[in-house]
């Protein structure tokens, strides 16, 4: 809605992209899923306790940290803050070089 005020076609197109992307991810969704079984997958075996075992601990990860992601924004906001301050750092002696020179 902030966009639109000031750039009505570029917005128009942008929103137009995103309702085809998705009409068009949700028909490849339904062909993948819910489409006819290709015979030649037919004889493939479910998991096997090899694959159970590397997939359960992935989906456990998943499951908390989208429940409660504190932790992982905690690390990241530590590494984006010294981030910033070292930009900031790098913005305010290049201000002070460009003064001198300029």
């Amino acid at each position: 809605m902030g966009a639109f005020g000031s750039f009505k076609l570029i917005t128009g197109l942008a929103v137009l992209g995103v309702v085809i992307t998705a009409a068009y991810f949700l028909w490849t969704i339904q062909r993948i899923f819910l489409g006819e079984l290709n015979p030649q997958w037919a004889a493939l075996p479910d998991m096997d306790g090899g694959e159970l075992i590397a997939t359960v601990p992935l989906a456990a990860i998943m499951l908390i940290f989208g429940l409660y992601p504190d932790p992982i924004v905690r690390i990241i906001n530590t590494a984006m803050s010294a981030l910033v301050n070292h930009m900031d750092t790098v913005h305010t002696a290049a201000a002070s070089l460009s003064h001198l020179i300029g």
